[in-house]
């Protein structure tokens, strides 16, 4: 029997493209193979089907202070919801209403992307 594999969902791309042309602030928690993680302010400063690069800084500067490259190859990216109250930190940054992005690299790490602010880009 043959195994057909099956393409990534990436139903996510359009709210990651959003964000990343408009250069909103997001918030991303991330869980990565094993038991480490974890959360940071930040904006998409690259997304595209290849890579998404996000950048942040540690004081309020333009200075870039930090960087997460992620590689998209394989991965899904779909609209998904995520337990606010689990969170450890940043709760107070996003609305629990807010729809994430969910990202799942093949290794098994997940990257969850919200808006740090109401949108007033929903309707876009």
């Amino acid at each position: 029997m043959d195994t057909v594999k099956l393409a990534p969902d990436t139903s996510g791309d359009k709210k990651l493209a959003l964000w990343a042309a408009n250069k909103v602030s997001v918030f991303v928690i991330f869980k990565l193979s094993g038991e480490s993680g974890g959360s940071t302010p930040c904006v998409i400063d690259e997304f595209s089907p290849e890579v998404l690069r996000l950048k942040w800084s540690l004081e309020p500067s333009d200075t870039v202070r930090g960087e997460l490259v992620i590689s998209l190859q394989g991965a899904s990216r779909i609209v998904s919801d995520i337990d606010v109250r689990a969170l450890v930190s940043g709760s107070n940054l996003i609305d629990p209403n807010e729809a994430f992005v969910l990202v799942t690299v093949p290794s098994g790490d997940r990257y969850w992307l919200a808006m740090m602010r109401p949108s007033e880009l929903d309707d876009a």
